[in-house]
């Protein structure tokens, strides 16, 4: 049992996932093959991630409302093979957003992390990215709602380097903490809330970019409303080399960081882009 910064980390499962996947981030299985290896989807029209620049719409309208993040719920941190991926093991009530341009409610669904960004704000790549997924509450669940052109909407926060502790810091400090051994690939929180991930005042900040999009991973769905925060939350540099040395993935049967795990930047192809209560021109 190790006990950090108010919450318990317990029960680590050591088993060890050697499956190879048939899409990554290589030079063999890589985003500009994604089309041909995994689905064609992925050379849409309206993919993701983009630029986030250029002819944006300035709109006055209310935020979104985030609730059910401040409590507590058990979570399981994975290492996917992809990305670390974090979500809740409660049933019954989960958290929920809605507001701006979402017409109904979104339940969460999980939480993972790019390093470096895959959008970028304004031409500018940032050192990492968090995707809050949600999937429409009418539809029941993550699968049904791949199915409709409104199931899913995802928040976004981007990841910026800035010297000295922070709450993501510590937060990857119980994950790597816990991979004892490079074999490790769940580990499991008891009563752990979003806080820890510095998210929550972010939730209030009323400045948003939005457009339509994807999932920017395979199967590549066309299917998000995508929320882009336009604050940044901060990780130290040390943190990110430990993520890079200590997560790893399997390609060929060869050990490898599980980062960089990024898709390029996509045209917008004409695709709306909104700034809710913001200054267009505003980068930290």
């Amino acid at each position: 049992m190790l006990k950090v910064i108010g919450f318990t980390l317990c029960c680590l499962f050591f088993t060890v996932s050697k499956a190879e996947h048939h899409w990554g981030y290589l030079h063999h299985n890589g985003p500009n093959l994604w089309c041909n290896i995994a689905n064609k989807t992925c050379c849409g029209n309206a993919q993701s991630p983009i630029d986030i620049k250029g002819s944006i719409k300035q709109v006055s309208g209310r935020p979104v409302h985030f609730q059910g993040y401040t409590k507590k719920y058990d979570w399981t941190v994975q290492n996917n093979g992809h990305s670390i991926q974090i979500r809740i093991n409660n049933t019954g009530e989960l958290p929920t957003i809605l507001g701006g341009p979402l017409k109904s409610n979104y339940t969460f669904s999980n939480v993972h992390f790019h390093f470096p960004s895959e959008h970028k704000l304004f031409s500018k790549l940032y050192d990492g990215e968090i995707h809050m997924v949600h999937f429409k509450t009418s539809a029941g669940n993550l699968d049904n709602a791949l199915k409709l052109d409104d199931g899913i909407a995802v928040v976004g926060f981007l990841i910026k380097i800035q010297p000295g502790g922070h709450f993501l810091d510590r937060f990857m400090e119980n994950i790597l903490g816990g991979v004892l051994s490079k074999d490790a690939t769940t580990m499991d929180y008891k009563d752990a809330v979003l806080q820890h991930l510095a998210l929550v005042p972010r939730m209030t900040d009323k400045c948003y970019y939005s457009y339509h999009g994807s999932l920017t991973t395979p199967n590549c769905n066309e299917d998000v409303t995508w929320l882009f925060h336009r604050h940044p939350v901060f990780i130290s540099k040390k943190t990110i080399d430990d993520l890079k040395a200590y997560i790893r993935t399997t390609d060929d049967n060869r050990d490898i960081s599980l980062f960089p795990n990024n898709r390029p930047v996509l045209p917008q192809n004409g695709r709306l882009i909104q700034a809710f209560n913001c200054k267009l021109t505003a980068v930290y």
